[in-house]
């Protein structure tokens, strides 16, 4: 996970200050059936029959195969070939696994010694949501092993399937086949673990305006960049000017912008149960100020592993979904609901492709469709009154008869006078609503997490 400091204070053009803090073919495939034989009586169940899974290692029975067992095979990219690996490794998300494992018998012909496999997986819906577990039974016995011997003392053969994200468990054992009849097998099948998928990590997280051009430093999925140092320790200051202002550079991409038409907008406050939101909610109690608008960009950087590239043209596939959170000192319980996305660390964000604007002038959430940066659009909105005529002026208006009707203050009055105002339930309301209402000028800091599983709706 990375993160980003909002550090902003008002001054002559409201200035945000925003300081970076790091946070922190192949075809040897079996086929999976149930397997239904039964142990044929008179038989001592496991006695006749051994089995190992070969484990970073070739077959010593069969010197001409001589490949490392297990290996995966890695389908597109650059990196596309086949590479050993051992219990415990990592594998690609979207390899393919090959196993084998040799069964031995002491029983000569006319018993035939075959192998069957199956797999055990569990894991994570989305990351970290509920336990999902499934698993095969045990393929057929049916098919000749793909090396044997003809005296029937030792077998070998393989099992492959596509890895997902999951924790997996493969178990191959050893049958032992008389006149068309199961007479024996393997009663503790060898077994390997492995996990599958590399997850991604966050690159960088930049902050600009709605011309803000993603840094091409971190376009390359290959690159050694994850949570850049450089980035993170990056310093930037956006400014909030108005647009009559001459200061303002509509092309510098420090200057925050409008959307065209949007140069005006309303902050919702509800002094009471402590909301604010940028669109008009349901419900009485909301208080509605006239405020300016402008937007924010969260350009988020993120990277798979190389071995798990996207497709060709698929840019969209450089990170699947995100998690992200904006932030606030003065909105410890995040109510305030920023960006396109969830704005809730713990939940997904994602869009459907085929929605996909890829630009921040015509979506809150888009994906560039030239690097496959995620970008998420922050609305930004200041009381106007406050920019305009300073924080006196706005204070005036929240008291205002008309709007929250607070009695007038006790102009050289004593103390009890002055903390009997404070008290009126009218003025109570518009302390609130100033704290709301200026919650984006407190200090904030953007998290976020990239994410290589998405929903069936995306």
């Amino acid at each position: 996970m990375a993160c980003r400091s909002i550090v902003p204070s008002i001054s002559l053009g409201l200035l945000l200050s925003l300081v970076i803090t790091g946070c922190g073919t192949d075809d040897d495939a079996a086929v999976i059936d149930p397997d239904k034989a039964v142990l044929a009586p008179g038989f001592e169940p496991g006695e006749l029959v051994g089995t190992r899974i070969l484990d970073g290692e070739t077959d010593p029975h069969y010197p001409e195969d001589d490949r490392t067992y297990p290996y995966y095979i890695v389908h597109r990219g650059p990196q596309a070939g086949r590479y050993p690996f051992q219990s415990g490794d990592r594998v690609p998300d979207g390899a393919t696994v090959v196993f084998k494992a040799i069964a031995t018998s002491d029983e000569p012909a006319p018993q035939k010694l075959y192998l069957q496999g199956r797999f055990d997986a569990e894991g994570r819906i989305r990351g970290d949501g509920p336990l999902f577990q499934f698993g095969t039974t045990y393929s057929t016995a049916e098919l000749l092993p793909g090396w044997f011997s003809r005296e029937g003392a030792v077998a070998a053969d393989t099992i492959s399937f596509e890895v997902g994200p999951f924790d997996y468990t493969v178990g191959m054992r050893g049958v032992l086949y008389q006149d068309g009849e199961i007479v024996d097998r393997d009663q503790t099948p060898a077994e390997l673990s492995f996990s599958g998928n590399h997850p991604p990590c966050v690159q960088c997280l930049e902050l600009g305006n709605l011309h803000l051009e993603p840094d091409a430093a971190y376009a390359d999925i290959e690159a050694d960049n994850c949570n850049d140092a450089a980035c993170l320790a990056t310093e930037a200051t956006l400014r909030f000017y108005l647009e009559s202002d001459p200061r303002l550079d509509v092309d510098d991409p420090t200057h925050l912008i409008a959307r065209p038409g949007a140069g005006t907008a309303t902050l919702w406050v509800h002094p009471e149960l402590g909301g604010i939101r940028h669109e008009q909610p349901f419900g009485e109690g909301w208080v509605a100020i006239p405020a300016l608008g402008r937007s924010m960009v969260i350009a988020m950087h993120g990277k798979d592993h190389p071995q798990e590239p996207w497709r060709d043209g698929h840019v969209e596939e450089r990170v699947k979904a995100w998690r992200y959170q904006v932030d606030y000192a003065g909105d410890p319980e995040n109510r305030l609901d920023d960006g396109g996305g969830r704005d809730d660390i713990d939940l997904l964000t994602g869009l459907p492709i085929a929605e996909n604007a890829g630009s921040p002038l015509l979506s809150d959430l888009y994906i560039d469709e030239d690097t496959g940066v995620w970008g998420n659009v922050v609305a930004v909105a200041v009381p106007a009154v406050l920019v305009l005529g300073g924080a006196e002026a706005y204070w005036q208006m929240l008291r205002q008869p008309g709007f929250l009707d607070c009695p007038p203050f006790p102009e050289g009055g004593g103390e009890d006078e002055i903390l009997a105002w404070q008290a009126e339930p009218s003025v109570q309301r518009a302390y609130a609503a100033w704290r709301l209402s200026t919650v984006q000028l407190t200090p904030g800091t953007v998290r976020a997490m990239a994410v290589d599983q998405t929903t069936c709706e995306w």
